[in-house]
């Protein structure tokens, strides 16, 4: 599609779902919402936001839980307030690595919102 934003290397869709996140220095997960999602990263709409650089296991859960996005990724920029529901506080991260299937899940996720509305939602035109 020639509608992608041409500033992002990888088209993203539109996704909701919770991701579990569990920092080295944490004994425990925490869990968050994604709002986006493409092969390169995803939105992490939160309020506790991690310092840039920081790096961290996830799992998120796709299709009711059937299929399954995990891997280790890295904080590359941040936004620490909402100021409007389309532009919330929170997290950009980019996946350093994803486990097992999970690169063909978010490939379908993205291509299925591609093919079902023909454009990138997040594009300037």
């Amino acid at each position: 599609m020639e509608s992608y934003d041409k500033t992002r290397r990888d088209p993203r869709a539109p996704f909701e779902g919770d991701v579990r996140i569990e920092f080295s220095n944490l004994s425990s997960f925490v869990s968050e919402c994604v709002t986006n999602i493409s092969l390169g990263g995803m939105f992490i709409s939160t309020t506790r936001l991690a310092p840039l650089g920081t790096r961290f296991r996830f799992e998120l859960a796709v299709s009711s839980g059937l299929d399954l996005v995990s891997g280790e990724a890295e904080v590359v920029w941040t936004h620490e307030q909402t100021t409007s529901p389309l532009d919330p506080a929170g997290m950009g991260v980019r996946f350093i690595k994803l486990d097992g299937d999970s690169r063909e899940v978010i490939f379908k996720i993205v291509d299925t919102f591609i093919q079902e509305t023909g454009r990138d939602p997040f594009s300037l035109e």
